[in-house]
């Protein structure tokens, strides 16, 4: 155990003393401190016209190491490359060791003849210790006060590492400030030369305080630490709630919230907040006094510090139920413990209950019924829940009516409920009008948040109403009327007789019929409220099993396809990528504007939305994102509050020309009651309905010429034409122009803001293994433009979190997919290890799969090109157990298609079929059969010409332009095959930037491949809208690969293929969803948009980014329009590196004043002032339209 002593104190400052002792003429310092691991130089200061100066070790006869001689210098130090000198006679150590913490002796001649000068140097070996600052042992992130939850009897330790030489530590308690001191006890230990400090303070809590703020504090008079000192907040963990009172709140759902922490100046505050499980999770902490620092340890944006240490939620939602504790503590030790209990109520939609038969809630409802049944009451959307029940709207009519066998149902939809009540009802006999008024309204503890309530009356008729006839004329007064009549005149009876009786047949058989139209009028009546209570059954049940089989899309999301397992809802995992909206410019062009969500898209004066995106950037997860907000009726989007919406899978659909067939067939269960009949009218009764049609492009139907069905009426607004329509393919043209107007939306994949995102919600918990996997994404560009793609961003995320060594070997995409493949392998042998038959048939498989990569091969060549197969068939080239062994790690999978049959396509074949995870997997098998063909041609006995034909012949069949992976990674699989398959590149247009690809997935012979580059990057590197996405996909990483390696990138220029700047301020977002990075060797950049205006945001971010690029001198703007001025301050980085900033008008250049942020005409010298800056925009309007 080392003390720290005054003495000790001493001396460390005598050391800093010495070190900035000031340097007298003709001699060196005698105690100079020298940086472990790095270049050192011992200064001296000799006369300009010194002979020769002669270095020894001092004590040492051997002789001197360096002699130097302006200009030449000698001896074994300088000759082994240990030393060097400075011209001024100077030593300097290449890289200095321990070995030289020793003494030196300079000796210097001032001529041939004169007396040399002797000086003798201690050299003292530093070293910086691995921390910037003292390390509190158990705190985590890089905060300058850490936060900790400790136990009573817990120690607290801190601690500097690997330093030289020590570095001595001390705890202090800062608050409260009667307890500034706190036992500790400081330790040191030397291992290899190097010293490792801690202090310890124990018995922290042992005065039964809550919370306390210390800090770690260092002596170090050499400087070695960056910071002297760290704080951290403690918090007791044993804390008893059981003695705090509690305050209920509960508020509305989106409401704004402010949860007080009692007491008044605070200086030390923690919010915590109780998890499902029951424990308290730290949500924000405060050091308020001398510090006004704050950290939130749970991110949510909704959720701010106010002042005094007030909790405020913006917008409530429901996750933020619960019980938050706050715990304070001031400068003087008065500590309090708040408690408020958390809860939050949502109102139902619609904000009455329905009764089941009144569909018109703007009108007062009757309902004709009969004497008994059934009556029904719904409250939809609701939290928390309320208890529904009947009563009569006046008292006197309470015994008019009974209710018995009463059923309540409630059904969850995410944060909400439906409560369903159903009643059987007896109505007594002799009721005035045969009508009772009646009110279903919401009751039990929870009903005081809502006050719900719905009045409507119910009139029966009974069967005597029903059947009494209309009066007519009575028998016995035809009786009176014949004997009158026969006593007048006898012939007059006969005929009045004949005509009364004619008459009373004619009146009887119009009154029989009336009453026969007025029963068939009631009992249609009747009919058609008993239709409308089963379309509402139907509806009801219809919907909860399409929300049934969403659930099973939705919640079965595998970011690892091997890890069956690890599965996740939607919801967990689901990040936006980019994303952009195609609108269209005044000439006609097709303009991309950028959006921040895919909410923003939806409209309510648009019917069809298609929505673009490349393979593995999302279109089906977000597809099962808006069926999760749809089955919850989230309140944040608008697709909650459709009635019905309908998620079909277009690659399962074969010939099924029916939309409701389709549905049957691959939506609802099996034992679903509902006719294709019933679907199409619960359909057509719905009031608003959302059909989602996702992977167009895998729509077999549309291949066939198939024109005349219901998905291609759907789309072309013959069929549904109310009905709200979106559709997922991959980027296509062709399928804008065939469809009527549509909004379109493209996703861009993932830029560093989405994958950072995606990290925190999906990732490792670890910051530092968050940042370690952006860091290495930075530095390897090649498997950064992979990443991009937001599957294997997600594949690498994971895979990587479980192998930490992953990022030091993988440099290539060939090295980053092999591993994934080994990876999916790996954890299929680890599943079944105890079954050793098993074991060896599955290392049988991974080695031996030529059959795979044939038929993988075979679906990319463009004669023949499929990316799914017959299940049947696959079994019979590749073996049932190798299938069903590919499948079960992942490379492929399985789903149904239903085809329909039979000439009145009666007969359903509901058949499986096989696929690649993903394009790229079928990629690197065809990559192996590719790589095979060629070495074995390589290896026959052909001459050079009649190889390389066939090799062409081979090649030919791939369209490079889509395939470049497979290019890429057979020449990094096979090195042998790699020359002639570059040498086929080559000859490709811009070819030669894609064989440095092809060339970089060897991983030998880099300095082969960085003289291309390098000759590559010495001219400007052209970056337009005219070159293949390939071309400008291979030029983006190469520029990657020059940063990466520090090669002098002379220049990029884009043309016509700007976008925006990323949030981030660290890219330039291009056309085709590609991205120019932050370049650290590029010196000058040209932003030549042809006829575009470029915004002051746009230019901004020009400037920013500008900035982050630290050799870029010269920016330049062509043939586009640029803002009249700029601040000053966005133009530092040019200041500072005598930079330039141009721009080429409509006729004459124009310079950036960089201290002004004006324009400069060029040749005049003059400011551009507004009056000329309007002519510039007058020309070039004249010239271009945009």
């Amino acid at each position: 155990m080392e003390v720290v002593t005054m003495n000790g104190l001493i001396l460390g400052m005598s050391v800093f003393i010495l070190l900035f002792e000031p340097v007298h003429p003709e001699e060196c310092q005698t105690r100079q401190y020298l940086e472990f691991g790095r270049q050192g130089s011992i200064w001296c200061v000799f006369p300009e016209t010194f002979f020769k100066v002669v270095w020894y070790y001092s004590g040492d006869t051997s002789g001197p190491f360096l002699e130097y001689k302006p200009p030449k210098a000698s001896g074994v130090g300088f000759d082994s490359g240990e030393y060097d000198i400075h011209p001024d006679g100077s030593l300097i150590i290449q890289n200095v060791t321990l070995n030289h913490e020793r003494t030196f002796n300079a000796v210097m001649f001032l001529s041939d003849k004169s007396a040399p000068k002797s000086n003798d140097i201690d050299v003292i070996v530093i070293k910086r210790p691995s921390s910037v600052s003292p390390v509190i042992m158990g705190s985590s992130g890089v905060d300058h006060i850490h936060f900790q939850e400790i136990l009573p009897t817990q120690n607290l330790t801190c601690g500097i590492s690997d330093s030289r030489p020590a570095i001595p530590l001390s705890w202090e308690i800062t608050i409260p400030n009667e307890d500034h001191n706190t036992s500790f006890a400081y330790d040191s230990k030397i291992d290899s030369g190097f010293s490792s400090s801690v202090v310890t303070a124990v018995d922290l809590f042992a005065d039964g305080r809550t919370l306390k703020l210390l800090s770690c504090k260092s002596d170090d008079p050499l400087d070695l630490l960056e910071k002297n000192e760290s704080s951290i907040l403690i918090q007791n963990e044993e804390i008893d709630l059981t003695t705090v009172a509690s305050e209920e709140k509960i508020v509305k759902f989106d409401s704004t919230v402010k949860l007080q922490c009692s007491g008044h100046n605070n200086s030390l505050i923690v919010w915590k907040k109780q998890n499902s499980t029951g424990q308290l999770e730290t949500i924000v902490y405060v050091v308020s006094v001398d510090h006004g620092f704050s950290r939130f340890l749970k991110t949510d944006p909704s959720v701010s510090l106010g002042s005094d240490g007030v909790l405020v939620i913006d917008t409530v939602k429901v996750e933020h139920e619960g019980a938050y504790v706050c715990i304070r503590s001031d400068k003087d030790g008065q500590e309090d413990i708040n408690l408020v209990d958390l809860g939050v109520y949502i109102d139902p939609v619609p904000a009455h209950p329905v009764v089941t038969g009144c569909n018109n809630p703007k009108q007062y409802c009757t309902l004709e019924v009969e004497q008994e049944g059934n009556l029904t009451c719904t409250i939809k959307g609701i939290r928390p829940t309320v208890e529904p029940k009947w009563t009569v709207f006046d008292e006197k009519q309470a015994e008019m009516i009974t209710f018995e066998n009463e059923k309540t149902k409630i059904i969850e939809y995410g944060d909400t409920n439906d409560i369903i009540l159903t009643s059987e009802y007896k109505i007594q006999p002799s009721i005035p009008d045969n009508r009772i008024s009646l009110k279903c309204i919401g009751s039990g503890p929870h009903a005081e948040y809502f006050k719900l309530s719905s009045t409507f009356d119910i009139q029966f008729t009974t069967a005597d109403t029903l059947n009494e006839p209309e009066a007519g004329l009575k028998p016995w007064g035809i009786g009176v009327i014949i004997g009158v009549v026969v006593l007048v005149l006898l012939v007059l009876v006969i005929v009045v007789v004949k005509w009364k009786n004619h008459r009373k047949i004619k009146k009887n058989k119009q009154g029989d019929l009336q009453n026969e139209e007025e029963m068939m009028k009631l009992t249609a009546d009747i009919e058609e409220k008993k239709q409308l209570t089963k379309d509402q059954s139907d509806f009801e049940l219809f919907t909860t099993q399409i929300r049934g089989k969403y659930q099973d899309f939705y919640q079965a999301i595998k970011p690892i396809p091997y890890l069956a397992d690890k599965m996740y809802s939607v919801h967990q995992v689901f990040v936006e990528g980019g994303l952009k909206v195609l609108s269209k410019a005044n000439i006609g062009q097709d303009k991309w504007e950028e959006i921040s969500s895919y909410r923003e898209m939806f409209s309510a004066d648009e019917r069809l939305y298609i929505i673009e995106g490349e393979a593995g950037y999302g279109k089906t997860t977000l597809t099962l994102q808006l069926a999760y907000e749809w089955c919850t009726k989230s309140r944040d989007s608008s697709i909650g509050s459709y009635e019905l919406l309908i998620l079909l899978r277009l690659r399962e659909l074969t010939d099924i020309a029916s939309l409701y067939k389709a549905i049957k067939q691959c939506i609802l269960p099996k034992d679903t009651p509902f006719t294709e009949e019933d679907i199409e009218r619960i359909i057509n009764n719905s009031q608003s309905v959302m059909i989602i049609l996702d992977g167009f492009d895998e729509y077999t139907s549309q291949d066939n010429g198939a024109d005349s069905n219901d998905v291609m009426d759907i789309l072309k607004n013959r069929m549904l034409m109310d009905t709200v329509v979106v559709v997922t393919t991959r980027p296509s043209t062709v399928l804008r122009r065939e469809l009527p107007p549509a909004k379109v939306m493209q996703m861009t994949g993932f830029d560093k803001q989405e994958q950072v995102s995606y990290l925190r919600k999906a990732g490792p918990k670890d910051e530092t293994a968050q940042r370690k996997i952006m860091e290495y994404l930075e530095k390897n560009p090649v498997v950064s433009d992979i990443c991009q793609t937001p599957l294997f961003f997600a594949i690498f995320t994971h895979v990587s979190s479980e192998d930490k060594t992953l990022m030091t070997f993988v440099t290539s995409v060939t090295s980053f997919f092999r591993y994934i493949i080994t990876s999916f392998h790996f954890h299929q042998k680890n599943k079944i290890k105890e079954d050793q038959d098993k074991l060896d048939e599955a290392e049988r498989f991974e080695v031996e799969y030529e059959g795979l990569s044939k038929v993988a091969f075979d679906g990319l060549c463009e004669n023949r090109e499929m990316n799914e197969w017959r299940k049947g068939k696959m079994t019979e080239s590749l073996g049932k157990e190798f299938l069903n062994h590919y499948v079960e790690i992942g490379v492929l999978v399985k789903h149904k298609k239903v085809n329909v049959g039979g000439t009145l396509g009666r007969f359903i074949d509901d058949s499986e079929q096989i696929s690649f995870y993903h394009r790229l997997f079928c990629e690197w098998y065809a990559a192996q059969h590719l790589a095979d063909e060629v070495g074995s041609i390589l290896e026959s006995r052909l001459d050079a010409n009649d190889s390389g034909q066939r090799v062409e012949r081979i090649l030919e069949n791939l369209d490079p332009f889509r395939r470049q992976y497979t290019f890429r990674f057979a020449c990094g699989l096979k090195k042998e095959v790699a020359d002639p398959i570059i040498s086929y590149v080559r000859k490709l247009p811009e070819g030669e930037k894609f064989a440095v690809l092809c060339a970089f997935e060897q991983g030998e012979e880099l300095e082969d491949i960085r003289k291309t580059v390098r000759d590559l990057c010495s001219n400007v590197i052209h970056i337009s809208n005219n070159d293949s996405r390939l071309q400008r996909r291979s030029t983006l990483q190469l520029l990657g690969i020059a940063s990466v390696n520090q090669i002098p990138i002379a220049g990029v220029w884009i043309s016509d293929s700007f976008k925006s700047v990323g949030d981030s301020k660290e890219e330039i977002l291009l056309d085709e969803c590609l991205r120019l990075p932050v370049l650290n060797t590029m010196k000058e950049l040209c932003i030549d948009q042809r006829g575009k205006k470029i915004s002051m945001e746009s230019m901004s971010g020009i400037l920013q980014f500008s900035e982050n690029c630290p050799k870029l001198q010269k920016l330049r703007f062509e043939n586009c329009l640029v803002p009249f001025s700029v601040e000053a301050s966005s133009l530092k980085a040019f200041q500072d590196r005598e930079g330039e900033v141009s721009w080429f008008g409509t006729q004459c250049w124009y310079d950036m004043d960089l201290a002004t942020g004006c324009w400069k005409n060029r040749d005049s010298g003059k400011l551009l002032e507004s009056d000329g800056y309007d002519h510039q925009v007058k020309s070039f309007e004249e010239i271009h339209t945009w």
